[in-house]
């Protein structure tokens, strides 16, 4: 049975802002899916994080619950209690803890900052564990680790994923959601390509230019050469494209067994 992961926040002025609420949970599953792909078995994030209750009363309450793909193992328990054991740890100490990627150090790093941008703390509780709040001890920890270790490298590369997100926050950025890693990737582009990916919003795209890697060689930014808008299932043609009148013709009227001939002899 999966574990549930609850979320207790008090916000500077008694009320969380939907802008570090929002912020907050896309930190804090950006943790949980590095901690996903870290303990499953093909290293592939797959569970689904699903808002199973929440109390509106002061402080703000917040339970996420796993959904498990029906052929996946269910790792959710393991997840969550390395959330919550891997931020206590980096309240403590300046020691990466089990699992943790150098991402969901930079999503907790991110998620620590939120205390200085509308919320005045947050604790994260889960069944059979302490609950633990991550404050500037961890902020402070997290840095020291990534001074004492090269995080990342950078290199040209493109990813192929579906365009979830536009944002001007902070500079034009747009996030594709990798399908090789199922993980978002954040990607700068310029005010020409902002206005290209308004039109390809949740579709797919190869997007090209200068990546930062993390160790293990997945881009976690890239700064965007070229967005490429890629045609859907259903847009790509079907077998009874080729069969019947208006069929689409590739061999240009010779037939299939000879056209497939020749090109075997030309090579």
């Amino acid at each position: 049975m999966g574990r549930e992961l609850t979320i207790t926040m008090h916000g500077k002025d008694t009320r969380v802002g939907v802008r570090s609420l929002i912020e907050m949970l896309e930190c804090t599953l950006g943790v949980l899916r590095e901690l996903d792909a870290s303990l499953a078995d093909n290293e592939q994030a797959s569970v689904q994080w699903e808002v199973v209750k929440v109390s509106m009363n002061s402080p703000l309450t917040v339970t996420l619950g796993p959904r498990v793909p029906a052929k996946r193992r269910d790792t959710s328990a393991e997840i969550v209690k390395s959330f919550v054991l891997g931020s206590r740890s980096l309240e403590l100490r300046a020691t990466v803890p089990s699992n943790w990627t150098d991402e969901a150090l930079v999503r907790m790093r991110k998620l620590v900052d939120l205390r200085s941008d509308g919320i005045a703390s947050m604790v994260f509780r889960t069944q059979g564990e302490d609950a633990v709040e991550p404050t500037l001890h961890t902020a402070a920890n997290i840095e020291e680790i990534q001074k004492q270790t090269t995080t990342h490298y950078w290199e040209h590369t493109s990813i192929e994923g579906r365009l979830e997100v536009i944002s001007a926050h902070n500079g034009t950025r747009i996030s594709i959601w990798d399908l090789l890693t199922n993980t978002k990737v954040e990607c700068l582009v310029d005010d020409a390509q902002l206005e290209q990916a308004k039109g390809a919003f949740r579709r797919r795209v190869v997007v090209a230019g200068r990546a930062k890697m993390s160790r293990k060689g997945r881009p976690t930014q890239i700064e965007v050469d070229s967005i490429r808008v890629l045609r859907e299932k259903d847009e790509l043609p079907q077998a009874k494209d080729f069969s019947g009148p208006g069929r689409v013709d590739i061999t240009g009227g010779v037939d299939a067994a000879d056209f497939i001939r020749s090109l075997r002899d030309a090579r």
